[in-house]
């Protein structure tokens, strides 16, 4: 039987790097560019012109990616692209082999509603996403220790896979932070045992991660904690341990919480002090 043609077959992948003439952007598109330097990825530079984002910005960041990538021994293409933003996006990626899209997004108080990130995050764009919310610029250059959070023992391969592709750009340490979350109530009834027994089935369950991980030659910790409140809880223990970077999964986040307003994704890049990048898989993907 004669098999369909793919438009993208034999093609090198890419990853794509959104940028709009911030310093926030240009530092999210090294976190492209050491991506790109595990794979051997090509790195796609793109902005989408419009009346808010000066040009010259936009052209020295590309400037200044395509000089470290040249360093790098990377590939970049530079795309300048006309219209309305998403769907410009759409149809570049639709006729490209995309792997996926780094972007970054602003820090103000309510940064994640309506941005461009927020509704890439939104829409089938047909890869996967990587928002970077950056509290460091110089440490998105010298990263030494690495944390994916997760809930309980829910972790997709998309996500870990992404979590051990940046612990190998940097060839740092890298955790598995597993966050509980119960009532108060539901906390005091807990004794040793029952914690030991929790605990060992979280273990249990990330069991073949760890085998994974060994056929890999990536090593990872893992570690675990019982909390009433998440996100306050990721923060201590990034600080606590020394992480500057984490990682978490962005669809579980992103959960609507009507009562207070804000979206939990929301909640904590605003409070992270450290760089925090929010991956979200293609859709159909789990977190």
């Amino acid at each position: 039987m004669e098999r369909p043609h793919d438009n993208n077959e034999g093609k090198r992948m890419i990853v794509i790097a959104a940028l709009n003439g911030t310093l926030t952007s240009e530092t999210a598109a090294h976190y492209a560019l050491r991506y790109c330097s595990v794979y051997r990825f090509d790195l796609h530079l793109l902005h989408v012109r419009n009346d808010t984002d000066p040009i010259e910005p936009v052209m020295q960041s590309m400037k200044n990616i395509e000089m470290e990538a040249l360093r790098m021994e990377i590939k970049v293409e530079c795309a300048l692209l006309e219209g309305q933003p998403l769907k410009a996006l759409k149809a570049y990626v639709r006729k490209k082999p995309v792997d996926i899209l780094f972007c970054s997004t602003p820090a103000t108080r309510r940064f994640f509603l309506d941005s461009f990130s927020d509704k890439v995050t939104r829409i089938r764009i047909g890869c996967d996403v990587a928002v970077v919310r950056i509290a460091s610029l110089e440490s998105a250059r010298r990263h030494s220790s690495l944390m994916l959070s997760i809930r309980d023992a829910r972790l997709s391969v998309q996500k870990f896979v992404f979590f051990a592709s940046l612990a190998k750009a940097y060839e740092i340490p890298a955790e598995v932070y597993s966050v509980s979350v119960m009532s108060w109530a539901a906390l005091a009834k807990l004794d040793r045992a029952s914690i030991k027994e929790s605990l060992r089935n979280i273990n249990q369950r990330l069991g073949h991660y760890q085998k994974l991980a060994e056929l890999a030659d990536f090593k990872f910790r893992l570690k675990h904690s019982i909390t009433t409140r998440e996100n306050p809880q990721i923060v201590h223990h990034a600080l606590r341990v020394r992480h500057d970077l984490v990682v978490v999964g962005g669809p579980r986040l992103k959960f609507m919480a009507p009562f207070r307003g804000t979206q939990p994704i929301e909640q904590l890049m605003r409070q992270t002090p450290v760089n925090l990048i929010a991956y979200y898989p293609r859709k159909g993907g789990h977190d």
